[in-house]
């Protein structure tokens, strides 16, 4: 596949077929990851790839819906080692992006579909479930597995003249292509996210009782309870 072809045809893949991801493709995937550009050529990346059913369902569990999507996952991790970031421009940052889009068009390239996750919980509770130690940031996960759906419809763009200015930076009104409008606010995925939750699972985590564990459950389905009965007054009030 040309690279041309990787980058114009790419989408987000969220349903997934149950064929595991050969080793050597994934290894193919992390070496792509490798030859990108990194700032002052530190390489200072590592990536935990996960296909281990207890740990993807842990993660899931704590806040990572995305994880139990697909059989593999990989998340990239970044050293923050001060003396090698420049925290102006992040660009510690900056270099594990450059990594992630190589693994995602070389995915690609194998037949595989990907979905970069930036929305994940509490960075130290990922850390603590894979063992990650200080000194290294969490950028996100990637979805990576053989898809199982239509091939996706062209997504939504702005068009290009939008997108660009040369020489000196010029405002243009723009299309909106985002999933929602600016200051929308998910009231029942706020629920879940409350900060009660969140410390019940880090309780979890750090004591390994399963006592946390029953009480993440009753918290979970009571803000399922909550958020079903706004949406059911919201239908109530349209009609």
């Amino acid at each position: 596949m040309e690279i041309e072809e990787a980058i114009f045809t790419r989408r987000t893949v969220r349903k997934y077929s149950g064929k595991p991801v050969e080793k050597e493709k994934l290894l193919k995937i992390i070496d792509a990851a490798r030859h990108s550009p990194t700032a002052c050529n530190y390489q200072n990346w590592h990536f935990v790839v996960v296909d281990e059913k207890e740990t993807l369902n842990k993660l899931h569990f704590v806040g990572a819906f995305h994880a139990i999507i697909s059989p593999v996952v990989i998340f990239t991790f970044y050293s923050d080692q001060k003396g090698m970031v420049n925290l102006e421009y992040q660009d510690h940052i900056q270099s594990a992006s450059a990594a992630v889009m190589s693994m995602v068009y070389m995915a690609q390239s194998l037949g595989l579909g990907t979905d970069w996750v930036c929305d994940l919980p509490s960075e130290s509770n990922i850390k603590a479930i894979l063992g990650v130690p200080k000194g290294y940031r969490l950028v996100n996960m990637l979805n990576i597995g053989y898809p199982d759906q239509k091939a996706p419809q062209p997504k939504k763009m702005k068009p290009l003249e939008e997108i660009y200015s040369f020489n000196k930076f010029a405002r243009v009104q723009t299309t909106f292509t985002g999933m929602y409008q600016p200051g929308f606010k998910p009231e029942g995925l706020l629920q879940v996210k409350s900060w009660g939750r969140r410390l019940l699972v880090w309780l979890w985590l750090r004591t390994g009782s399963d006592f946390w564990k029953r009480l993440i459950l009753r918290f979970s389905k009571a803000a399922r309870q909550a958020k079903a009965v706004q949406e059911g007054k919201a239908k109530a009030a349209q009609k």
